[in-house]
């Protein structure tokens, strides 16, 4: 004879609602089921463009960045900003990350799909809803090996083995007549690993540490669009002098945007304001006016006919050519 356990099969839910004297029917007339709607994937969506432009879908407030892939081909990049330049598509922006190898560029969103093509052309585009962070929120990330030599605020510095990232926070606000949107970045170095354990509560491990020349802060409006990219660097010319030609080292624009995440490319970071929901109406409506304080004017009393004066008449004319006077 087994000593097993017995498993119990539930019993169905017609069967227990039998038991409880209640029809199936009137269950589902008491409380409906509704039909529920899909769920997003997130707040990552992919991007298409057409010839007119991207086409971005509607956000709420708050950031938007894209990111957009180029091919990892400085002479045509560097053609491509003088030429976003000279046609009026961005202007620059100048900044402390420009001597850490960025190039910022603030560009009409309208016409944000012909700038990107002159920078270069992308398979794909990556769209991400970054909302208000108000925390730092990372970019894009590397890691850098010990003893690397990287170029920082213009100078060389042999890093150690850390984390290099790129983040940002911002926020929307309202202005007299329009809005804006807080944009800051920052540049930090955070070890990656744990060198030192202390049990002491009292002492606070920095996590991240502020590169030198790595913050910068705009402002933007409804239609403009912040685009960030590496600034090409052409390699010497051949000469012929005698010994090999030396390799610059590499920026932090080229550590954390050439070949990330796709080999051969160079990304390019856009951030776009999202301040339909916070702008004032374009047709403001005409404010009430103020109520009146003076009293309400008297009705006129009712008048009867009997107490309506007569008109007065008019003498009779007297005959042509006679004279009113006795002769």
């Amino acid at each position: 004879m087994s000593t097993g356990t017995r498993r119990v099969r539930p019993a169905p839910a017609t069967a227990v609602l039998a038991c409880l004297g209640t029809s199936l029917a009137t269950v589902l007339a008491t409380f409906p089921i509704t039909a529920c709607a899909p769920v997003k994937s997130g707040a990552t969506r992919a991007a298409t463009r057409d010839e007119q432009g991207l086409t971005r879908a509607g956000a709420a407030t708050g950031l938007e960045l894209l990111r957009w892939y180029v091919p990892n081909d400085p002479a045509r990049r560097r053609e491509g900003i003088e030429r976003v330049v000279a046609e009026g598509l961005a202007t620059r922006v100048a900044c402390d990350l420009d001597s850490n190898g960025f190039t910022l560029l603030r560009a009409d969103a309208a016409r944000l799909g012909a700038a990107l093509g002159a920078l270069g052309e992308s398979a794909s585009a990556r769209s991400t809803l970054l909302g208000q962070p108000n925390g730092w929120t990372d970019l894009v990330t590397a890691q850098v090996a010990a003893d690397t030599v990287l170029f920082v605020a213009g100078r060389p510095r042999k890093a150690d083995d850390s984390v290099m990232s790129l983040a940002i926070r911002g926020w929307c606000f309202p202005t007299v007549d329009s809005a804006l949107a807080r944009v800051e970045l920052r540049l930090s170095q955070d070890a990656a690993r744990v060198t030192k354990v202390t049990v002491d509560p009292s002492e606070v491990r920095v996590r991240s540490a502020d590169l030198p020349s790595g913050r910068a802060a705009f402002e933007l409006g409804p239609e403009d669009a912040l685009i960030l990219l590496e600034t090409p660097i052409l390699p010497p010319e051949s000469d012929d002098g005698d010994g090999p030609a030396t390799v610059l080292p590499q920026t932090l624009a080229s550590v954390l945007l050439d070949g990330r995440p796709f080999p051969n490319r160079s990304t390019v970071l856009v951030v776009l304001p999202a301040l339909a929901d916070i702008l004032p109406p374009s047709n403001p409506a005409t404010p009430p006016e103020p109520p009146s304080t003076e009293p309400p004017a008297a009705e006129p009393a009712a008048v009867t006919p009997a107490e309506i004066p007569a008109e007065p008449t008019a003498p009779p004319s007297a005959p042509t050519g006679q004279s009113d006077h006795a002769p």
